[in-house]
């Protein structure tokens, strides 16, 4: 029973501090050039804070290589914190983009490349009964049905 309850408090305080480590605000207390740095390394990540200090005219090397930021190198301050903002990253990746595919030729492996990037490859061959290969975009079928993955369509007739 001890060990149950113990678990459980120890899974909520790791629940909570997850939380509370995704609600980082972080305040500067100078305006200087290393605040400034692990500032935007922590929220742009690593890259992003060497290129200011090569904004500033010195080479990022040499300057973030004694940097500290809370008591750690600028690298891991940077991992620590920009974490949350590369899983954004991947997540804003993965949300469903909006295209609209138009035709420049009216034959049927035209219609198929576009009926498979929109309902699936396998449906469309089916619909078309087309089962030979066909390449659409300078790509196979498959591929370029792989690209329009989480894409959602608008519909639109050939543009001369």
């Amino acid at each position: 029973m001890k060990l149950s309850t113990l678990s459980a408090v120890a899974f909520a305080a790791l629940v909570s501090a997850n939380a509370f480590a995704n609600d980082v605000v972080f305040k500067a207390m100078d305006d200087n050039l290393a605040t400034q740095t692990c500032i935007v390394a922590a929220k742009d990540g690593i890259q992003a804070a060497k290129q200011l200090v090569s904004d500033n005219g010195l080479r990022a090397a040499t300057f973030t290589k004694g940097l500290k930021c809370n008591d750690q190198n600028l690298t891991r301050f940077a991992k620590k914190y920009a974490k949350q903002d590369m899983a954004d990253l991947k997540e804003q990746a993965k949300a469903t983009r909006v295209v609209r595919l138009v035709t420049s030729m009216e034959n049927v492996e035209t219609q198929l490349c576009i009926d498979a990037a929109v309902m699936g490859e396998e449906r469309a061959r089916a619909k078309y009964r087309y089962d030979a290969p066909v390449t659409c975009n300078s790509k196979s079928l498959s591929t370029f049905v792989r690209e329009f993955k989480n894409t959602q369509f608008e519909s639109a007739q050939s543009e001369e």
